[in-house]
């Protein structure tokens, strides 16, 4: 990857190949309709099982066997890889294309497939710090606790969130495009300005498999439209979650916060909840709450409710370290739901050790079922102790304070960055962090 002239280009010749990134030679593709306006690709290896998102967590398209192809103005080249979507009553008019300057390049760890697109009209890849016209460049989606730098497309600028969705206004301005890319992995969309008016989005993976849907035609409203009937619609909140709120790092004790519900009333402000950080914790320790600085605020709650009001508190994915002895790491530890390191697999019990709140914090695999059950008990757990009415997911990724891994809290005296394998090399070394 390289910057010129305020464009990031990709050389494929420069991604390094070996044993811990080997060229697929075999694969295989299908593509399908699931209704008039929704196609959809899957482009894999053909002799090895690849990972797809499980359905439980992000729902796959299902094909509709009564619907034809060209339903969707789907053409495909006998002589090569490569296909074209266009509409179905003008021919001419092109949503999307792999054409012959296109590259293509499958490895292990690293896929890149470029799309023609008919304008430089791009929107979304959320979720990053800019405004929503895409500029063209690099947009790195990686979910990423880091401050919510300005992203001005050169990469690794990204923030907690990952939409891998993409609104492209067509060469007629009232119709639309819309792709969904199915893919946890890092993924860096590059986009690319032609002289003509059109763009190239180059859309680079490092694991998985290439899943993408393709919503054709109609207004950008219909586009969107046809992407949550894929993927599902928010949930809507709860009426008392549209109102004021009332939250402060200055809580730090039962009586901070009756100050505050105290003043709120006196004042005369009107206020639906009231929303507690970690300091009700004892030792920042997940579904604990701390004797001393609240002594009883599951009766506090209680005249809350009375009162109208709700109270919200936060919780983390990553669990407490520091006391080996808490019920909830031991039982995540005993049922083996943590994320495991892959550079420190001998320090405290091979599980990935960070530092966020707590000086040593691990995290739950919410991919297992041991996790959700944790999870669940540490929940019910809190709720007879203090009934809240709504959770803070605070810090809701894999993320925390020190760079790289710290097995033995920041206290740690070696650096953990030196210890990373670089993602496409099989040597030890610094880690740049640029695999975009």
């Amino acid at each position: 990857m390289k910057a010129d002239s305020g464009e990031i280009k990709l050389d494929p010749k420069a991604i390094p190949s070996g044993s811990n990134n080997e060229v697929i030679t075999k694969a295989s593709y299908t593509f399908a309709q699931v209704d008039y306006h929704t196609t959809m690709m899957t482009l894999t290896q053909a002799d090895t099982e690849r990972f797809s998102i499980p359905e439980t967590l992000v729902k796959k398209g299902k094909e509709d066997d009564t619907m034809r192809l060209d339903a969707a103005g789907f053409k495909m080249p006998t002589d090569r890889f490569g296909f074209s979507l266009s509409s179905h009553s003008n021919p001419e008019q092109v949503y999307v294309s792999v054409a012959k300057q296109s590259s293509l390049l499958m490895m292990d760890k690293f896929m890149q497939i470029d799309f023609q697109l008919p304008s430089q009209r791009l929107f979304g890849f959320g979720e990053r710090n800019r405004q929503l016209l895409l500029d063209q460049g690099t947009y790195t989606m990686w979910a990423s606790g880091q401050a919510a730098a300005y992203d001005g497309g050169r990469g690794g600028n990204q923030t907690s969130g990952v939409h891998p969705f993409v609104l492209v206004q067509s060469a007629q301005e009232d119709e639309f495009l819309g792709i969904f890319f199915r893919n946890s992995n890092a993924q860096s969309p590059i986009i690319t300005f032609n002289e003509d008016g059109t763009s190239t989005l180059s859309y680079v993976t490092t694991g998985g498999q290439i899943e993408a849907y393709f919503f054709t035609g109609g207004s950008a409203k219909q586009v969107i439209g046809r992407y949550h009937a894929l993927i599902g619609v928010p949930m809507p909140p709860p009426f008392w979650a549209l109102g004021w709120q009332a939250a402060s790092e200055g809580y730090k004790t039962q009586a901070d916060l009756e100050a505050a519900v105290q003043g709120f009333a006196a004042a005369d402000l009107p206020v639906e909840g009231f929303w507690l950080g970690a300091s009700y914790m004892d030792g920042y320790r997940d579904f604990s709450v701390s004797s001393s600085a609240f002594k009883n605020l599951g009766e506090l709650t209680q005249q809350l409710h009375a009162s109208g009001r709700r109270l919200i508190v936060v919780v983390d994915p990553g669990l407490s370290a520091d006391a080996p002895n808490d019920k909830f790491l031991r039982q995540a530890e005993d049922a083996g739901a943590l994320l495991q390191s892959t550079v420190n697999p001998d320090d405290f019990g091979g599980a990935l050790v960070h530092h966020v709140y707590s000086n040593k914090t691990v995290f739950l695999d919410f991919l297992s079922d041991q996790a959700v059950e944790v999870w669940s008990n540490g929940l019910t757990e809190l709720y007879d102790e203090v009934p809240y009415d709504g959770l803070w997911l605070d810090m809701n990724e894999v993320t925390g304070l020190c760079d790289g891994e710290c097995p033995n809290g920041l206290s740690s005296k070696q650096s953990p960055a030196k210890k990373l394998t670089s993602l496409l090399s099989t040597s030890e070394g610094e880690d740049s962090g640029s695999w975009y």
